[in-house]
């Protein structure tokens, strides 16, 4: 019977990692059509230049989404599932920085653009009755600046966020998971506000008769979607879960690794494990 179960276990397993295979190259897929469908008709210099910047960012995070998926790894237990070299944590976790990191510059980009072209038409249809100053004056009170502002910050949280996660996987210590996690809940509960006002500003176009792409509104909406749901399951779950965790090391005193022993058992030491229940 344990025989079975454990037989089981592994089965389940592996129909995961074949679903993580499949879902990379469904990402592949998509790429591959929105680079098509961005080279088709005439596009000014400015959206080919941000199209351009896009695609760069999406790249990697595409190519690191599928070498995950092919060698999974649990950080802090050094679990992997394929033993292999390519399977090494500290491999996986400096790889997955990057990925992260092109993410979330491929979010703020997105948000900056949209900001900036919503703010522009929102200008342009101004009531004929204002003054150019008056104008002016009400661009600057809509809030765009804070969503530049928010989407400069949001890149340099996540930046700090991977710092404290590489920190983390290699010494073993919870402290900087939960710093990491508090800085990515710290980053998008800024952003939340941002989506809710670009929904609005959304709102005001449709009212003067400015017709709205339909990416940029499933952008927008999309986002407030997301961060409504995020930002309390971060502050309620994903950082307390985080904490609780790092306490109970400290209740228990946990031995960390020194950051040179560390670099050298996370680029090294792995636990092959197909156990469904680690997975």
């Amino acid at each position: 019977f344990k025989l079975i179960l454990l037989s089981m276990s592994e089965d389940w397993s592996w129909i995961w990692w074949s679903s993580l295979l499949a879902v990379s190259v469904v990402n592949f897929g998509w790429y591959a059509v929105a680079v098509r469908n961005q080279q088709k008709g005439d596009i000014s210099t400015a959206d080919k230049s941000y199209y351009t910047v896009m695609r760069r960012a999406a790249l990697p995070f595409i190519l690191v989404c599928a070498y995950r998926g092919w060698f999974p790894t649990i950080y802090l237990s050094r679990s992997v599932l394929i033993d292999s070299g390519f399977s090494s944590i500290l491999l996986a976790r400096g790889l997955a920085s990057v990925a992260e990191v092109c993410w979330v510059f491929q979010i703020a980009s997105a948000l900056s653009r949209v900001n900036s072209d919503l703010a522009l038409q929102l200008q342009l249809t101004a009531p004929p009755s204002l003054e150019s100053s008056s104008r002016r004056c009400m661009c600057c009170c809509r809030g765009d600046r804070v969503v530049q502002m928010v989407s400069v910050l949001l890149v340099l949280l996540i930046c700090a966020a991977e710092c404290f996660s590489c920190t983390a996987t290699v010494t073993t210590d919870s402290l900087y998971f939960m710093l990491e996690e508090g800085s990515w809940v710290v980053g998008f509960t800024m952003v939340l506000p941002c989506s809710i006002y670009l929904v609005l500003q959304l709102r005001k176009l449709k009212t003067r008769g400015v017709a709205v792409p339909r990416r940029v509104q499933i952008f927008c909406i999309l986002l407030m979607v997301c961060m409504i749901v995020y930002v309390p399951w971060g502050w309620t779950m994903d950082v307390p879960a985080n904490y609780r965790r790092w306490q109970n090391d400290t209740v228990h005193h946990k031995q960390y690794n020194t950051f040179k022993k560390g670099l050298e058992q996370a680029a090294n030491f792995r636990v092959p494990t197909r156990s469904w229940d680690v997975w």
